[in-house]
């Protein structure tokens, strides 16, 4: 694999110009894929563990998922999906998804 795969694959993107301003050195591209991979492995085990307190939280608290769920009807409208930009009108709904995470903490917080 060369690095003009990886150009043509992801244009100007971060992988293509970590490759360029390290061209004298080992950065190969099996290298940088795997690096690549690596991160996004590690995020959607992470992704997948929020999601799933999430849904454990929401069952467990049934009066705090009808309130979220009462914000975003007011905020998005019925039949409509929230976006990121509707957080900011959505204090209850960021507030909770906060206080999950501070609760359920996803990954080990100390040195080890």
């Amino acid at each position: 694999m060369s690095s003009s795969w990886l150009a043509r694959k992801f244009g100007e993107t971060v992988p293509a110009q970590i490759l360029s301003s390290h061209h004298d050195s080992e950065v190969r591209d099996d290298m940088l894929l795997t690096n690549i991979l690596d991160l996004f492995v590690g995020g959607s085990e992470t992704l997948n563990s929020s999601i799933l307190w999430f849904v454990y939280g929401m069952a467990a608290f049934p009066d705090v998922q009808k309130k979220i769920r009462q914000e975003i009807l007011e905020v998005v409208g019925p039949g409509e999906r929230p976006e990121f930009l509707h957080m900011r009108c959505m204090p209850y709904a960021t507030a909770s998804i906060m206080e999950l995470m501070r609760w359920k903490t996803i990954g080990p917080l100390d040195k080890r």
